[in-house]
């Protein structure tokens, strides 16, 4: 009988798995006997030592098909997916190597090694290792096939998985065609890293195609000025407006200032809804490619990199486009963070086996999928309090310090140099003050998905937006003293424009672009100070961020520059288009005539006037919407306006005692109103006292839950070393008093 073989009552062939215990305790020294008796013995040892070593075999090729299935398969799948994360996280084709082998080969070697050393060593230990790890792979494969059943809890999909996984654990230890059937897994392991390597845009990466620079001339005579290209991020042009649809010199004087020494194209809009589809659209001149195509040069060939690389140093930092990868003197600010990476990929891994709810709630993925979710603290850190990664603290904080040092470097460049920067603000997450200064802001936000956030939280998202704003004019201020100081700013060719917008309507997508939310996501500011323009002004036409790259060109007297969708904005003779047409992520396009976009455009600069009281002159910043009045007021002044109900503050004893000096100041105030009957919140505000003062007023909303809430957050300058917070229910409008119930 084979020593595989079950017994005479056994109706199912067993496995090797099931049999290898009773094997080894069969390789035990036998009794002296005759001659041929331990001749007999010795060729049965040896056979049977042969066939455990095939069967060890056949058991490690399983485990490595089952890791390519458990591990590798969900990664790969991500990576397919999303391969911009490879672009904005500046992947190269060694580190995607590495994460190749080390998905679908070192680990599962590491997990075969420890088998081996098993055998080996500890015999006895093997099958019951062996058995576990095919238990635990098991269980991985079934999850992320249950967890999109969302209706059903985590602790269930673990369960069910677990469950499976024993159920088929058990068939592939007691059943010899089972066990035969895991080795067609095999190929497959195999064919999973060739199958991911083989896609176009995976290709790209591991095998990047070298683009030719373009041949141009500049009109004889012609001096090369400096070109300086800011690009902003998420920042909708309706945030910038005054009341009268200027540019508002009170809160953004350094885009007022670029305005007037400019040209402001006031009717100017993006031609995508998305970062690497409409920043390679304006740096090219070309609508962006449809479809899931990389931001690199070999799919926007003719870029203003490769046009201007012959003539001008390229001085570049890029936040989710790889376009200037090619230039031999481009700086980059943003090298490969292999911990960042590492841990990016353990949570895109480990969200692929949690059903949506908890991994929105465990694992939630600030801005989308472009990574580096954890602090710039280590991973023992993180792993000890995560609470900053759940607020969206992410390694962009570093954006201010970025924008510092790249603006310290331009002095090293040559005059004829391409300065391009493209900075993720005033984008999420929110966290900085118009200064540059920090503070946590705790209100986590569904990337693409607001049904699940009051309107209340989205409005104290636009307030965090627009400071965000602040530090985005400040930063263009500082760009502006550098070149002046260096003697370029009167002849710099400087374009300052965004991406894109965004809309802060609850229940919809606030990036995509839909009739609705037009006004808001495409009209973005779009500034160029030509060489040598002595006056400002606006230009109404139909203006397209496709129009950016021909007018550079045009304003650097480039001969034969190539044909490209846009047009110069130099060019008189050229006419603007009669329609704007807007490409959206969600597949749609649209197209509208002038009489549209203007109502597009009016509609979402009334919305912004009314939010943020730009009517009122008491506004700034931090302060705007109902109850400005009571800024500046004494508590003793406050008695005739308050309002029957409790208002208590979350951690309030944080404003105790504050380092001023510190990274970060306790500038987020947030709390709850209580009170006995139900409370008419259009018609009060809740006042927030900062020794003894009213430093700031915000409007209580409703949660999810029904609670009485409030969010605010305080202007830098109005805390001292020690405070004494507090706040007060008070009614809005003192014109309406005797309609509500004042606290005697």
């Amino acid at each position: 009988m084979p020593w595989y073989a079950p017994s005479e009552s056994s109706a199912i062939p067993l496995s090797p798995v099931g049999e290898i215990e009773s094997a080894v305790n069969s390789l035990t020294v036998q009794p002296r006997g005759t001659f041929d008796k331990v001749r007999l013995n010795s060729f049965a040892r040896e056979n049977l030592s042969m066939k455990l070593q095939r069967s060890v075999i056949r058991d490690q090729l399983h485990v490595f098909a089952l890791a390519g299935i458990a591990i590798a398969y969900p990664t790969y799948a991500f990576l397919l997916a999303n391969p911009a994360y490879l672009v904005a996280n500046r992947i190269t084709s060694g580190y995607l190597y590495i994460i190749i082998a080390l998905t679908s080969f070192l680990i599962p070697a590491i997990i075969i090694g420890l088998a081996v050393m098993f055998f080996v060593l500890m015999r006895g230990f093997y099958s019951a290792y062996h058995r576990l790890v095919i238990w635990g792979l098991l269980t991985l494969i079934f999850m992320p096939l249950i967890s999109p059943l969302d209706i059903l809890p985590f602790w269930l999909v673990l369960a069910i998985s677990i469950f499976l996984a024993i159920i088929v654990t058990s068939e592939y230890v007691n059943n010899q065609f089972t066990y035969a059937g895991f080795l067609l897994l095999v190929p497959l392991a195999f064919g999973l890293p060739i199958y991911f390597a083989l896609d176009a845009n995976i290709r790209q990466v591991l095998m990047p195609e070298a683009s030719e620079s373009l041949v141009w001339r500049v009109e004889e005579g012609s001096a090369l000025p400096p070109v300086l290209m800011i690009v902003y991020d998420e920042l909708p042009l309706v945030h910038l407006l005054d009341v009268d649809g200027g540019i508002d010199k009170t809160r953004f004087p350094a885009f007022a200032s670029l305005a007037e020494e400019g040209t402001w194209y006031a009717n100017a809009t993006t031609v995508h809804d998305q970062t690497i589809k409409a920043v390679p659209a304006m740096l090219t001149g070309h609508y962006p490619q449809r479809g899931r195509v990389l931001p690199v040069p070999a799919n926007y060939p003719g870029s203003l990199f490769e046009i201007l690389r012959g003539e001008y140093s390229i001085h570049a930092i890029e936040s989710l486009t790889a376009l200037s990868r090619e230039s031999d003197d481009a700086i980059v600010l943003q090298p490969v963070d292999a911990e960042t990476v590492a841990t990016d990929m353990i949570i895109f891994y480990l969200r692929s086996l949690l059903p949506k709810k908890a991994a929105d709630a465990w694992l939630p993925l600030q801005n989308g999928i472009w990574g580096g979710f954890l602090t710039q603290a280590n991973l023992r850190e993180w792993l000890s309090n995560n609470a900053g990664w759940r607020q969206g603290e992410r390694a962009l904080n570093r954006r201010f310090d970025m924008a510092i040092d790249f603006i310290e470097q331009i002095p090293f460049f040559p005059r004829n140099t391409f300065h391009y920067f493209h900075i993720a603000l005033p984008h999420r997450p929110y966290g900085f003050l118009p200064s540059g200064r920090q503070y946590k802001y705790p209100i986590r936000e569904d990337k693409f998905n607001l049904r699940n956030m009051t309107q209340g939280e989205l409005d104290q998202g636009r307030a965090a937006h627009i400071l965000q704003l602040g530090l985005a004019d400040t930063l263009l201020g500082m760009f502006r003293e550098k070149l002046k100081d260096l003697g370029y700013w009167e002849d710099a060719l400087v374009v300052v424009v965004a991406d894109h917008g965004q809309s802060y309507r609850r229940g919809r997508n606030n990036r995509l672009v839909t009739q609705e939310s037009f006004g808001n996501v495409a009209f973005v500011p779009l500034f160029i100070k030509y060489p040598g323009q002595e006056t400002g002004g606006s230009d109404e036409s139909n203006v397209q961020t496709i129009d950016i790259a021909p007018s550079i060109l045009d304003a650097l007297n480039i001969v034969d520059p190539p044909i490209v969708d846009g047009r110069s904005l130099l060019d008189g003779e050229e006419f603007a288009p009669s329609t704007k047409m807007v490409l959206s992520e969600s597949g749609s396009e649209f197209e509208f005539d002038r009489a549209a976009y203007q109502k597009a455009r009016f509609q979402g600069h009334q919305e912004a006037v009314r939010f943020f009281s730009l009517s009122d002159a008491r506004s700034d910043l931090y302060n705007f919407g109902p109850g400005l009045e009571y800024l500046g007021k004494k508590d003793g002044e406050l008695a005739e306006f308050r309002l029957e109900g409790e208002v208590l503050l979350d951690n309030s004893e944080q404003y105790h005692s504050v380092d001023l000096q510190a990274k970060y100041l306790p500038l987020f105030v947030r709390g709850q109103v209580l009170s006995d009957t139900e409370l008419d919140l259009h018609n009060m505000v809740v006042a927030i006292l900062v020794n003894g003062v009213v430093r700031a007023v915000a409007s209580p909303y409703r949660s999810l839950d029904g609670d009485v809430v409030f969010h605010k957050i305080l202007a830098e300058d109005v805390l001292q070393a020690n405070n004494k917070i507090a706040a007060l229910l008070l009614v809005w409008n003192p014109a309406t008093v005797s309609a509500v119930s004042i606290i005697p």
